[in-house]
């Protein structure tokens, strides 16, 4: 019996090895299976259990509310079980198999991440998105420029396919114009003339360019402001002169005004911008233009004061020294200067024995140089006076009236410099005091016009005037007039010489003002004076004035 009670239990034993491996085996595979759905069961369990302790608080405090059926309190009984089951089964597989949660790992379920290691994956993410976005941007088949950027190496300049620059993007210098001649005493007083040179290959536009000059005691007086379009041809001439010289038919130049020169004088050439090109300053005046050192001579009659020319070097001497690079020769106007004058030829014999000057003689050779001084400055600063600045001019002028009445007249006066000028306590004024006319409180601004009317505002009905009032005895003589512009300080700043009789204009019927046709040149040039082509503005009676008050002349210098 013992025996086979024995064998009952060795059988036994066997049969519940093999079921606890068979199950341990299912188990094992199961949980494998089910782990990934394990935290959701638990969480699931866990909030049934919450539940069912709200549950239970609610039925303890609850008095008042029915008893749950009793299948609600099995549902409830049975959960618990199931609960209670999960989480003994989840400390099991802790301690049994901590291996499954490498296994976990490796089958894709990451571990919880710190903060560091979140920010590195972003950024290592970041880095990924950026190097697919560049291996978008930058395929294999994109051209050798687009290689280049990835490789500076051997990186290219690339062309520039911006359109080029305009003159006015682009800041050029001034072209190199030389003062080459200069003469200050010719077959009359005043017969003067500057000679300019240009040394480029090319033309150069000298618009807006200006020659000053400096008297003997350094005042300052503009020459003339060239005007739109003037240019000086490749290696070509400009030449300046005094209009008495033009008008005499003795010299041609291609621009002129009243200024003159004299001994002790300078000039100098400045761009638009007011720059000093070049200059030049002859004999002993103060305050001069001139480049390291004047030239301490004075041309007389017939001569001029020249640049040298380097015969070897086919062009003209500029060391911006005018000791060194000028000298006294045969007047050249527009054509190259010829050799100098030189000095009387020293004779081989011996000098005859001159007696020495006494000192009364010595005294009085240097009071005649001061008296002959002292001349000069007065003949030139009576000269000056007569010299205009162009900075205001007169600019038209209705002498004849309008068709409303011959009392009408009005005068326009035009700023020609580029910023407002004041011109309080400024006349415009006749020899024969009839018109003097005195204004007030008064400016013009840079590009803008001065309209004076006389008596009242109704001789432009339309157009308001800057000045009103009697224009003297009779006004303006049909016959002619001789205008003269003056500052406060009663400096000349324009002439409008026409005392021999109107340079333009028409009276009756017409009644056609005379307007100037270019206020860089001289208002006393007939040539610079046309009758109206073109009317604006209305009289006193709403007749069209045949003139333009207050407006661009219509025979304006285009």
């Amino acid at each position: 019996m013992s025996g086979l009670f024995n064998f009952k239990i060795l059988i036994f034993a066997i049969i519940v090895i093999f079921l606890f491996g068979g199950i341990f085996y299912l188990d094992k595979n199961k949980e494998k299976k089910e782990t990934p759905n394990l935290t959701a069961n638990l969480s699931q369990n866990f909030e049934n259990k919450e539940s069912e302790e709200e549950i239970g608080k609610t039925e303890k405090n609850s008095e008042k509310e029915e008893k749950q059926p009793e299948n609600t309190e099995n549902e409830l009984s049975e959960n618990k079980e199931l609960l209670n089951n999960a989480i003994e089964e989840k400390n099991e597989l802790d301690e049994k198999t901590p291996e499954l949660t490498e296994e976990k790992d490796i089958e894709g379920k990451k571990p919880e991440k710190t903060e560091d290691s979140k920010k590195e994956e972003i950024k290592e993410e970041e880095e990924k998105e950026n190097e697919e976005n560049i291996k978008n941007e930058n395929p294999e088949e994109n051209n050798f420029s687009e290689v280049a950027e990835e490789n500076p190496q051997t990186e290219e300049p690339e062309e520039d396919f911006s359109p080029p620059q305009t003159a006015e993007e682009t800041l050029l210098p001034p072209p190199e114009i030389l003062i080459t001649e200069v003469q200050i005493n010719g077959d009359s007083a005043n017969f003067d003339f500057i000679e300019l040179f240009n040394p480029e290959a090319k033309n150069a536009d000298i618009s807006g360019f200006q020659l000053k000059k400096k008297s003997s005691t350094g005042k300052e007086y503009s020459v003339r402001v060239f005007t739109e379009n003037s240019h000086i041809p490749a290696k070509g001439y400009f030449l300046w002169a005094n209009s008495d010289y033009v008008s005499s038919g003795k010299i041609l130049a291609d621009i002129s005004s009243s200024q003159t020169l004299a001994k002790n004088n300078s000039v100098a050439l400045l761009d638009k911008d007011k720059n000093i090109i070049d200059a030049v300053s002859w004999g002993k005046g103060n305050n001069s233009f001139f480049e390291t050192s004047p030239f301490p001579d004075n041309p007389e009659e017939g001569q001029t004061l020249g640049r040298k020319f380097s015969s070897d070097a086919s062009e003209y001497i500029d060391t911006d020294n005018n000791l060194n690079d000028f000298e006294i020769r045969f007047s050249t106007p527009k054509n190259r200067n010829l050799t100098f004058i030189a000095e009387k030829e020293a004779t081989t014999t011996e000098p005859a024995d001159i007696p020495e000057e006494t000192e009364e003689e010595t005294e009085e050779t240097e009071e005649e140089e001061t008296e002959q001084e002292q001349e000069q400055e007065k003949e030139e600063e009576e000269r000056d006076g007569e010299e205009v600045y162009f900075d205001v001019v007169i600019n038209e002028i209705a002498w004849m009236g309008t068709k409303a009445g011959l009392q009408d007249e009005w005068v326009e006066l035009y700023n020609n410099s580029d910023s407002a000028v004041d011109i309080t306590g400024w006349r415009l004024v006749s020899p024969d005091g009839s018109p003097d006319i005195l204004f007030s409180t008064s400016s013009i601004k840079a590009g803008n016009f001065f309209l004076m009317e006389r008596t009242d505002d109704d001789a432009v009905s339309d157009i308001l005037a800057d000045w009103t009032g009697s224009f003297g005895r009779g006004g303006l003589k049909n016959t002619g007039e001789k205008l003269e512009l003056k500052d406060a300080d009663d400096n000349l700043i324009d002439i409008v010489d026409c005392s021999a009789g109107w340079f333009s204009g028409i009276a009756s019927p017409d009644y056609i003002s005379m307007e100037r046709i270019d206020p860089n040149l001289p208002g006393s040039d007939p040539n610079n004076w046309a009758d109206n082509k073109c009317g604006t503005g209305k009289d006193a009676e709403g007749n069209l004035i045949s003139g333009t008050p207050k407006l661009g002349n219509s025979v304006l210098a285009k």
